[in-house]
């Protein structure tokens, strides 16, 4: 298949808000209690949680983009409070295919933040972006933007399962040759020791944001390995298995 072949029309692409958004809007309301906002500063960060949940809905919109392109329906889009997930309603056709959906997302996020370094030159704060940011919440509101759009950006890059650069390590190893359920086991091996290695970094050091990624990277994965493990990657001559593991969702 090919983007220029004629299919159905694509479905209209549902749109979810989850409800652990709560827990950010009670984060927000601590951070400002903390911090002691007045209605101002309340205002400033609500704009920032709002412009920042904006940039990472454009970051999926990409991969919906892309993804029409080649006549794969995306099903829904679902806000979460660390950003948000793309539901495709089917397999893409090839690697290819898969490769260019998986790599929008970042693409845009890096775009976006080049669009926020040229707001800081505008701010007069672009220098100091040079320099890693003893306080997220003294940035200006270009230069917090900034920072999001580059890490949502270079996150989505790293190597593993179940982020958009996992995919595209996974896309690689088939465009090179190698077959799709060891391109699969060999990237979700190397993505659970990723995450192990970042768990155990997280206990020994008392850190609970790399106990929280070390588990995201891990359990991801294996979800990502069991997920694609009912198709043709582990079962390459059972047709009836390929055709249900292409129509079943997968998330981007």
């Amino acid at each position: 298949m090919t983007p220029s072949q004629p299919q159905r029309a694509p479905q209209p692409c549902r749109i979810d808000w989850h409800c652990t958004n709560l827990i950010l809007v009670a984060g927000l309301l601590m951070v400002g209690w903390h911090n002691g906002y007045d209605a101002l500063g309340y205002a400033r960060a609500t704009l920032l949680v709002v412009l920042a949940g904006s940039c990472a809905f454009l970051h999926e919109l990409a991969h919906v983009a892309v993804a029409r392109l080649w006549q794969v329906e995306a099903k829904s889009i679902t806000i979460l409070p660390v950003g948000a997930v793309t539901r495709l309603g089917q397999l893409p056709p090839n690697p290819l295919a898969e490769l260019g959906i998986s790599l929008a997302g970042p693409l845009v996020s890096l775009a976006l933040a080049a669009v926020c370094l040229l707001g800081m030159v505008a701010v007069g704060d672009g220098v100091l972006f040079l320099k890693l940011p003893y306080s997220f919440y003294a940035l200006s509101l270009p230069a917090q933007l900034f920072w999001f759009n580059l890490a949502m950006g270079v996150i989505n890059l790293i190597p593993c399962l179940p982020l958009d650069g996992g995919k595209i390590f996974r896309n690689l190893l088939q465009l090179a040759g190698c077959s799709d359920g060891n391109a699969l086991i060999l990237v979700t091996g190397f993505s659970v020791l990723v995450g192990a290695i970042i768990l155990v970094s997280g206990m020994v050091g008392g850190s609970f944001l790399a106990i929280a990624a070390g588990l995201f990277l891990g359990v991801g994965a294996v979800k990502e390995f069991l997920d694609r493990g009912e198709g043709p990657a582990l079962h390459p001559d059972d047709h009836f298995s390929l055709e249900a593991w292409q129509k079943a969702d997968h998330d981007y």
